[in-house]
This record gives structure tokens, sequence and C-alpha cells, in this order.
């Protein structure tokens, strides 16, 4: 049986925010909260989204020729 002593906390690698706890044993590397992980994948959506903007636009050109 687990009991809040076989916890540790763990706390954002980027600002250093406390983001939650996990069993003692566990081994985390580079943990980010939220908001440090949601900028990350925001600037992977623009990318996405030009890569697939980009691929559209050859396969129009492409086939009006």
């Amino acid at each position: 049986m687990m009991n809040i002593y076989d916890k540790r906390q763990i706390r954002c690698a980027t600002c250093g925010r406390e983001i939650g706890e996990v069993d003692d044993d566990a081994r985390i590397l580079f943990s980010r909260c939220g908001s440090c992980d949601g900028a990350k994948s925001g600037e992977n959506e623009v990318f996405r989204y030009l890569t697939e903007r980009f691929e559209t636009t050859v396969k129009n050109v492409l086939v009006t020729r």
C-alpha cells in the first residue's frame, strides 16, 4: 500500500513551477509544465501549417501544368 511518502514532487525544467507528484522510484527527464510545453507545440503547429500549405501549392501548380 502506498502513502504520500512514496511520492516526490516534480518541477518544470524551464520555469521551475511545481507540476505534480510521481512515484519515488520514477525517472523523469526534462519535465515541462503546460504553459512551457504549450509554447513549443504552438511553434510546431505553425510549422505544420506552413508545410501543408506549401505542399498544397506545389500540388496545385503541378496539376495545372
